[in-house]
């Protein structure tokens, strides 16, 4: 999972466990996991006070899009413009480090510009 934040901590709260909520995550489904990352995860996050949460499924190019009273089914590969601000692209590459990495760039390059 990658969690969003789309403000930098403060000092303070960088000198000890991060205990601010995410503003966005991202998933990946695991395989015979399917039912704990699609049906559990997202409501226990957005219960929480995660605002999106974007759960991704390599095989089926499956992004499913939650956040408060909204569900889309979306096919990778998509950007998404999240609540905070920031826009997350989902595209499967054939290495999953690499999906990663789109995503967070993607994500932090947006925010810096919007600032």
């Amino acid at each position: 999972m990658v969690s969003i934040f789309c403000r930098e901590p403060s000092e303070a709260e960088q000198d000890r466990v991060l205990t601010i909520v995410p503003e966005a995550v991202v998933d990946v489904v695991s395989q015979g996991y399917e039912a704990k990352d699609l049906e559990i995860g997202p409501p226990f996050y957005l219960s929480q006070g995660v605002k999106d949460v974007l759960v991704f499924d390599p095989r089926t190019l499956l992004v499913l899009h939650l956040s408060t009273g909204q569900a889309r089914r979306l096919t990778s590969p998509v950007t998404i413009d999240s609540t905070c601000g920031c826009s997350v692209t989902i595209k499967c590459s054939i290495a999953l480090g690499s999906l990663w990495a789109a995503l967070l760039w993607c994500c932090c390059l947006r925010h810096q510009l919007a600032r």
